[in-house]
């Protein structure tokens, strides 16, 4: 992200995050997100990519706007 950033000159560009809950005790978050995956977290990675690549496709169809209107919420709230 820092070399994007530093390539564009700006932080002022839209992008696409996935949550990674937070690591146990006190482990590195980097070795957190680099581990493998357990087949619980296989299952969510699965939704969480194809939720990704709707949001995708609405940033390109409709704007970043309307992405953000529809994917800025937590799970709760689309119950």
């Amino acid at each position: 992200m820092r070399s994007i950033i530093e390539r564009l000159g700006t932080q002022a560009f839209p992008r696409l995050r996935v949550g990674i809950g937070r690591p146990p005790g006190r482990m590195d978050p980097a070795a957190y997100v680099l581990q493998p995956f357990g087949r619980d977290e296989e299952f969510l990675m699965d939704s969480a990519r194809d939720r990704a690549v709707e949001a995708i496709e609405c940033f390109l169809a409709q704007g970043v706007m309307a992405a953000m209107n529809r994917f800025n919420v937590q799970a709760e709230d689309e119950r």
